[in-house]
Parts: C-alpha cells; structure tokens; sequence
C-alpha cells in the first residue's frame, strides 16, 4: 500500500522528506523500520537522513548494480505510467496531482488487484492480515506469501510506502510525469 508520497516541480530533499512525513504519520511505525531507496541526492541529503533517525528507521540505500531493495516502488512507478500518466496529458500540476492522488488513493490502494497479494488489493489484504492476527488464525495464502510489512530476512520495511516520488515536468507543452 502506498502511505506516503509527494509531488512538486524540483527532485529535491524536501519532496521527500514529505512523502516520508504523511508516510510516519499515516502508519506510526516503531522502532526497526527499513526505508529502502536508490542512490539519489534526497535520499542522502541530511535532511532525510535526520528525519529517519528521529523516527528510528534504518535507510537502506540499493549498492551499485544492486536495484531489488527499491524493486516495489519501481514496480509502482512502472505500473503508475502505464495505468494512468502515458494516457492523460496534464493542463496544469495541480490536474496532474488531482489525478496521481486519484489514482493512489482511490483506486491502486483500495481497488487495484495485485497479483502479488493474492489478487486483492492492498486494503484488502491488510484488512485480512490485521483480522488473522486477532482472531490468531493462520495465513490463508500460505507462507510463501510475505506480510506487505516485511522485507529481507524478516525487516519491517517502508519500501512501498516511501521511497521515490514524482515531478511534474513539461512535455510537449503541459506538464507530464516522470521518476
């Protein structure tokens, strides 16, 4: 599920700071949380860095040539362009977000099936996990099927929820999206 994102019109440390910020608010995630992203400036900026500390969470940068910590949310973004950018042609930003926040928040998170969440979508699948865990019963997807909160060898991870955002940018003319 994506619990935190952010757009503007620079790729700068405070783009995202913010998603991180709605993502702690939206979650209040404990201590030993994994924020998995790639290499960029804004994930290294100190501001970034400060934030995640504060909250206790590990930053978990992919080594070079080593993309699969941030492979969720580059899956997101694929799937992001394909479903809804490649087709529309923004007028303004503020169009641009209207229809990003649409399509998170409306439909990925709430309808979307996912094939690697049972073909349920995200909601879904943690409103299931949440009643397993309070009426104890087991998985009924199996253990092969990780909670959307684990990563590597166990770790709580904010791979989804944060990591990279976007930008609105002009493209013939109007404002586009890009990663």
């Amino acid at each position: 599920m994506i619990v935190g994102w952010s757009m503007d019109e620079t790729m700068e440390s405070r783009l995202v700071v913010d998603a991180l910020e709605m993502a702690v608010k939206a979650r209040l995630p404990g201590e030993g949380l994994v924020a998995h992203s790639y290499r960029g400036s804004q994930y290294a900026s100190e501001h970034y860095q400060r934030l995640l500390a504060r909250h206790g969470i590990e930053c978990s940068m992919s080594r070079v040539g080593q993309c699969w910590d941030n492979a969720p949310m580059e899956s997101f973004f694929a799937t992001l362009k394909k479903e809804l950018v490649h087709h529309e042609d923004y007028p303004t930003r503020e169009e641009a977000r209207a229809s990003v926040f649409e399509y998170i928040e409306a439909f990925y998170n709430r309808k979307r099936r996912h094939s690697g969440l049972g073909y349920q979508s995200p909601e879904r699948f943690e409103q299931q996990r949440a009643e397993e865990a309070r009426s104890g019963s087991p998985a009924l997807f199996g253990p092969e099927l990780p909670s959307p909160a684990k990563g590597v060898q166990g770790q709580t991870t904010l791979a989804e929820p944060v990591a990279k955002v976007t930008k609105a940018t002009r493209h013939n003319g109007g404002p586009s999206l890009s990663t």
